[in-house]
């Protein structure tokens, strides 16, 4: 099985799936460390700024498997905006807390492949997820 998944015209990724019985999952993205911005009071009352990296996937994951001759499939998309410049734009005595900004969609299908052929689904508010298949064996 081959997908596409589309914002808009432009497509934001596409892979193979070998489909099976077996849940598997399907990935591509990576995980990376985000800077995180904490801001401490101390015990007299003055505010510490406290740096840290928080380690965030950003990418497509699709768990997928057949049920019953019905393929399966959870699609989940997750974006990371990072806050690095923000954090650097505060001042010397500023302390705000800040965090990377994580987006997560996800949604479940299900495909009833009696024969080849495609099918598009929406998924989220403006992207389409495209899936093209081959007759399953039963």
């Amino acid at each position: 099985m081959q997908f596409e998944l589309y914002q808009g015209k432009q497509r934001v990724d596409s892979g193979n799936i070998i489909i099976t019985e077996k849940l598997k999952t399907w990935c591509n993205g990576q995980r990376r460390g985000y800077l995180e911005l904490a801001c401490p009071v101390n015990n007299a009352g003055k505010v510490g700024k406290i740096l840290s990296t928080v380690d965030l996937f950003s990418g497509v994951t699709i768990d997928h498997r057949k049920i019953n001759g019905d393929i399966e499939l959870d699609v989940k998309l997750s974006t990371v905006q990072a806050r690095i410049g923000e954090i650097r734009a505060l001042g010397k005595d500023e302390c705000q807390e800040m965090a990377p900004v994580v987006t997560r969609h996800s949604e479940s299908y299900s495909i009833s492949p009696n024969k080849s052929g495609h099918q598009a689904f929406d998924f989220g508010d403006n992207m389409k997820i495209r899936f093209t298949y081959s007759a399953l064996r039963r």
